[in-house]
């Protein structure tokens, strides 16, 4: 039993093996994120490699990480972009309103949590949507809203899965290091048994109807 948890091809040795991928990976997407900017292509690029890594069809992660992302670069800033200025408008709002002393501020607070709600349902698969289907800005945003809200329960489930870490983290800053380590790739290479599945039977339906 021993002897073959050892072997090349044993349990313990692809286990190491993907750890250390998952971390390489993870500062592949860290360093990728630093013009800010690039955050959604790096993001899409570590979604499309942790697909691939979740079926043991990855190759050379650093190659396969940056083909990844120059293939989604133009719509990944188009995405980073989007969502700094949601967020630095809902930040203005949230500020702005703290301010006013009026009747309605209570309903505005109201429809902002409501666009907040909507806001993080659509980024929970934002870049795995962007990373397993070709489609422009538009598209891509309407899909990812669309399969969250249809699949709010999966939804609900990455969000935990992608939030688990940080939250950690936060109540025990002394484990922060593994943020370093595996702070983006773990819950995005775990969270792939969540909509894998569903999103190759998209993939099967869609081939379908083009073959009729």
């Amino acid at each position: 039993m021993a002897q073959n948890m050892m072997d090349y091809d044993g349990p313990l040795v692809r286990f190491t093996e993907k750890a250390f991928n998952l971390i390489f990976l993870n500062l592949l997407t860290i360093l990728c994120c630093l013009p800010v900017v690039t955050f959604g292509a790096s993001f899409a690029a570590l979604n499309t490699v942790v697909l691939k890594m979740s079926k043991n069809e990855e190759g050379y992660i650093a190659k396969e990480f940056f083909k990844a992302f120059k293939a989604n670069i133009k719509i990944g800033i188009k995405a980073s972009v989007a969502i700094i200025l949601f967020i630095a408008f809902a930040v203005a709002d949230v500020y702005a309103i703290s301010l006013l002393d009026v009747w309605f501020a209570d309903v505005a607070k109201v429809l902002i949590v409501l666009f907040g709600v909507f806001f993080t349902i659509t980024v929970t698969f934002l870049f795995p949507i962007m990373a397993r289907f070709e489609a422009g800005f538009g598209d891509t945003i309407k899909n990812a809203f669309k399969f969250s809200v249809s699949h709010i329960l999966r939804t609900v489930l990455l969000f935990v899965i992608n939030s688990a870490m940080w939250v950690l983290v936060y109540f025990l800053p002394v484990l922060a290091p593994l943020l370093l380590m595996w702070g983006f790739t773990l819950p995005a290479y775990i969270g792939t048994a969540v909509y894998k599945k569903e999103f190759e039977k998209m993939e099967a339906d869609y081939y379908a109807r083009q073959n009729i």
